[in-house]
């Protein structure tokens, strides 16, 4: 599934919750549930102890894909490209807090996420080895032995959420809660594996869902997904071979997903 068609998914859902849950409160709840929409103030009971939506955990990414050599001739012309499968995982932590910003419903809230990640990522890459012939005939052969590569990765998401249930009442009697959202998520990475070394800023899209259980406090687990790899760079390494023959790598990571567990630590004070 594209990234747009998810994005059309959880906004239509988005949307059917919404309206059910207010049409339920206006049709079917009753005086008493009309008159909290329309004569308390949503805001304020929403922003209610703020740091009971403040959260804490532990990310976890899978990663594999490849890294292309391109050798390139003494005239600038590509003249090989050789793969190297790359697989491993990344793990991190990661800080996040809700800003309520719309009450849309007794048990639905509209937010505003601002989240902080710290990841590294540790992988393999394959042997490979790759070769230019010059001119005179003669060959010039460089090899890559197996090897370990590095990232880091420290992002700063935000975006705007729909929380229902519990996250959203900040009470007990609905122990479920439900997250999705999506927005920006500006980040740095820097890494590198053999002789290449990058670094980048960039703001990759992003969508997630989350389901959480008050046990004593609320427990979380989130799955994100990013438009694009985060780690991923191009590298040009010169003259690796004995002429003016030049070699540049690219990591093509595929590392979007990034699953969560985390806590909210205050909301044990839930109503």
């Amino acid at each position: 599934m594209s990234f747009k068609k998810l994005l059309l998914l959880i906004a239509v859902m988005s949307f059917q919750l919404i309206y059910s849950d207010a049409y339920a409160q206006m049709g079917y709840g009753g005086p008493r549930k009309y008159r909290f929409l329309v004569s308390q103030d949503p805001l304020s009971r929403a922003r209610k102890k703020p740091f009971q939506r403040w959260g804490a955990g532990f990310n976890y990414i899978p990663v594999s894909g490849k890294v292309a050599y391109t050798t390139y001739d003494q005239y600038g012309n590509v003249d090989s490209v050789k793969d190297a499968n790359i697989k491993g995982w990344g793990a991190g932590i990661h800080y996040s807090y809700e800003i309520p910003i719309a009450r849309t419903g007794e048990k639905t809230l509209l937010a505003i996420p601002i989240g902080l990640n710290v990841n590294v990522y540790l992988y393999e890459v394959d042997k490979v080895t790759f070769s230019e012939k010059y001119f005179d005939n003669s060959i010039s052969t460089v090899t890559y032995a197996k090897g370990a590569g590095m990232n880091f990765m420290f992002g700063l998401p935000v975006g705007l959420d729909l929380l229902m249930g519990g996250e959203a009442t900040l009470d007990r009697a609905n122990p479920f809660s439900f997250v999705v959202g999506g927005g920006v998520y500006p980040m740095f990475t820097m890494g590198g594996f053999n002789e290449s070394v990058g670094a980048a800023f960039r703001a990759p899209g992003y969508v997630k869902a989350e389901i959480g259980f008050h046990k004593g406090i609320n427990w979380k687990v989130r799955a994100t997904y990013l438009t694009s790899s985060g780690i991923s760079f191009d590298k040009d390494l010169g003259s690796v071979f004995d002429g003016a023959a030049t070699v540049s790598s690219a990591l093509k990571a595929k590392d979007q997903l990034i699953l969560s567990l985390y806590v909210q630590p205050f909301s044990f004070k839930w109503d």
